[in-house]
Formats: C-alpha cells, sequence, structure tokens
C-alpha cells in the first residue's frame, strides 16, 4: 500500500516536472519569436472589401494634376494599410509596405492611353545614412528607387483597371527620435506629398 502511494507521488512528480518544462519551452520560444520576428506594429493589415467599397466615390481621382496628400486633402483616402494619419504637409509611410488605393476616370480605363503615377516624397534619414532603398510597384511595373535626403520624384506604370492598387515597400524603417530630440518612437520610412496620374494618349 505504501509502494503503491509513493509510485503514484513520483507519476504525478514526473508528470508536473513535464508540464513545467513543456510551458517553459513554449514561452522561450514565445520569446524568441517576439525578439527575432517581424515586430506587429510595422506590418500591413489588410484593407477589408467592405471598407473598400465604402471609399470607392472617395478614391476617384482626376488626371493630368499634382493631389496633394496631407490632412486637408480631399484625396487622402486613397492612402490605405500602412500609412500613418495625415499631416498638415504629407503623410507617413508607418509600415513596411503601404498601399495606396484609387479609381481611375472613366476615359482613362481603356486601351488608347499610357498611364504612370507620379509620386512626390522623402525620406526619413537618420545621420550616417545619405539616402533610403524603396520599391514601388504596381500590377505592371517595378521601379526601386534610392531617395536622397531632399526626395524625389517617383515614376511607376499602371494598367487599365478601373482600381489601382501601387504598394510602396520599405527594406528598413528608423524612429525620428533617434535623429532628434522630439519624442516621436514611431518607426517611419518615407513622407509622400502628391501624387499625380499623368496619361499619355498613343497615335493611332
Amino acid at each position: 500500500m505504501n509502494f503503491d502511494a509513493r509510485d503514484a507521488r513520483s507519476r504525478g512528480d514526473r508528470l508536473s516536472d513535464a508540464f513545467l518544462l513543456a510551458l517553459l519551452g513554449g514561452l522561450l520560444c514565445l520569446g524568441i519569436s517576439f525578439v527575432l520576428g517581424t515586430d506587429p506594429a510595422v506590418t500591413t493589415a489588410e484593407e477589408s472589401q467592405g471598407l473598400r467599397e465604402e471609399l470607392r466615390n472617395l478614391r476617384l481621382v482626376p488626371s493630368g494634376e499634382f493631389l496633394g496628400l496631407n490632412d486637408s486633402s480631399p484625396y487622402r483616402w486613397v492612402l490605405g494599410p500602412g500609412f500613418a494619419p495625415p499631416e498638415v504637409d504629407g503623410t507617413w509611410v508607418r509600415s513596411e509596405s503601404a498601399q495606396i488605393i484609387f479609381y481611375l476616370p472613366e476615359d482613362l480605363t481603356g486601351s488608347f492611353s499610357q498611364l504612370s503615377l507620379e509620386l512626390s516624397a522623402s525620406p526619413l534619414l537618420n545621420d550616417d545614412q545619405g539616402s533610403r532603398s524603396l520599391l514601388v510597384r504596381s500590377t505592371i511595373d517595378e521601379v526601386r528607387v534610392e531617395l536622397p535626403a531632399g526626395g524625389s520624384r517617383i515614376f511607376v506604370a499602371l494598367d487599365h483597371n478601373e482600381e489601382q492598387v501601387v504598394e510602396i515597400v520599405c527594406d528598413s524603417l528608423d524612429s525620428p527620435a533617434e535623429k532628434q530630440s522630439a519624442i516621436d518612437v514611431r518607426r517611419l520610412c518615407v513622407k509622400l506629398y502628391a501624387m499625380a496620374l499623368w496619361p499619355e494618349l498613343v497615335e493611332p
């Protein structure tokens, strides 16, 4: 009887030890994943189809003119997942990738025009950086640029679909607090100031 009781306690102790080791192992894996994995704060969540439909009319853009992308611009709604809230002069990309989502006017959805999107942007640079690498892509084009301190204009070709999704992909993100005395813990990439849709008519 005493032997059975001791044996039962021994089995219980072994099970408790195994459970504790499994728990510690799981916590260790979670810790490693948190340290080495992608920061959820800089990943881009997909926009729901319902929200996209709701914003559709606000994302219709004209061609042939620069459209501001600041907090007072009626075209700020083209700034999709990955962008920070618009500011007075423009809007920061705050994620590893960000999407510009807009709709073409009806007269540009035919095959008679070549279309390009122009973006005006400048990078966040630390003291040891002379430029920031950036990838801009549409469904038919992909452009890699090195944005200098003064910023630059970026051109990417577009297809003729009514809905356009142009993605900005950043190689890295930095915090303004690392460069400036201002307290800003956000991790940022580039600031977008304006966009323009340029059609190029093809001669018959």
